[in-house]
């Protein structure tokens, strides 16, 4: 009898010890995928300090350059992952042919984001008006929000390939290392529920600024749970996308063209109209995923 329990002990043992170390190198994929995106983006200020180029001065060049280099290494990276795990071409990105009415239903979720988030910040300021620290934090955003100095002349050119980064190249970098590699790493080793946490958390702490920390961290948990409902990458950067659009470079491409923000569409009235959709679309999403689950198993 004692040998049986000896033999459960150890099994136990290597049972836990191949989890351990499942999951340290699940975050280890994940360690690897902030160095990419971050790294990408040093290497691309550095050399164009090199150049002669302030980056500063410069920011559509440095958003869209280090943003392609960033696609690609997070590519490769998972490509070369799959083929050494799996012994064959195996992504942690998830690549899967989508309904073609994923797209619509990410725009719905991308709008619904936008009211989400903007409730975040209206409560924001109400509570700034009696905390001085939040108060101060919710400065520091608006004043992180200006990207463009007045006493600075920006190249028109730049200015346009800073909005075509910001709403297409930015966001299929940040899906490809938050939702993709980060992501596919923890569920591959945990599962979905896991894998949107820490991802989102990981996506909300890198935003480094505590009000942006805060929507950035609810923005991936429901990005998060769209890739896991839609199972395809580029689902979810047209989520990441249109809030980007709509939640920033609407303005950049009003004050390119001279329009004032206060004829800027708010689109007020679509991004609550998109909640209850957004809820419906995610919620059966999820029950269906759920359901495949369990016949499968």
């Amino acid at each position: 009898m004692s040998y049986i329990e000896e033999g459960n002990i150890e099994d136990v043992k290597i049972s836990f010890a191949r989890k351990a170390l499942g999951i340290v190198t699940a975050l280890l994929k994940c360690a690897a995928g902030v160095v990419i995106l971050v790294g990408t983006e040093f290497l691309v200020m550095v050399v164009m300090y090199m150049c002669g180029l302030d980056p500063d001065i410069y920011n559509g060049v440095y958003s869209a350059v280090s943003s392609v280099i960033g696609i690609v290494f997070l590519y490769l990276f998972s490509l070369v992952e799959g083929t050494i795990v799996n012994k064959k071409k195996s992504h942690l990105i998830r690549f899967n042919k989508p309904d073609p009415k994923s797209f619509l239903y990410a725009v719905v979720i991308g709008f619904a984001l936008l009211g989400i988030v903007q409730v975040y910040l209206i409560a924001a300021s109400l509570i700034s008006e009696y905390f001085e620290p939040v108060n101060e934090a919710v400065q520091e955003y608006s004043e992180s929000m200006d990207v463009y100095k007045e006493e600075i002349v920006y190249p028109f050119w730049d200015k346009i390939l800073y909005i075509v980064a910001i709403v297409f190249m930015v966001p299929i970098a940040e899906e490809f290392a938050f939702r993709g590699i980060m992501y596919g790493a923890v569920n591959r080793r945990l599962n979905a529920a896991w894998a949107v946490g820490i991802s989102a958390a990981i996506f909300g702490l890198l935003h480094g600024i505590s009000i942006h920390i805060g929507y950035a961290l609810i923005s991936g948990f429901i990005i998060g749970a769209a890739y896991y409902v839609f199972d395809n990458i580029f689902v979810t950067a047209v989520i990441h996308g249109v809030f980007n659009l709509f939640g920033s470079a609407i303005y950049y491409i009003a004050e390119l063209f001279g329009i004032s923000e206060e004829r800027v569409p708010s689109m007020f009235l679509v991004k609550f109209a998109m909640f209850l959709p957004a809820a419906l679309i995610l919620a059966q999403g999820i029950t269906a995923r759920r359901r495949t689950k369990n016949e499968q198993a």
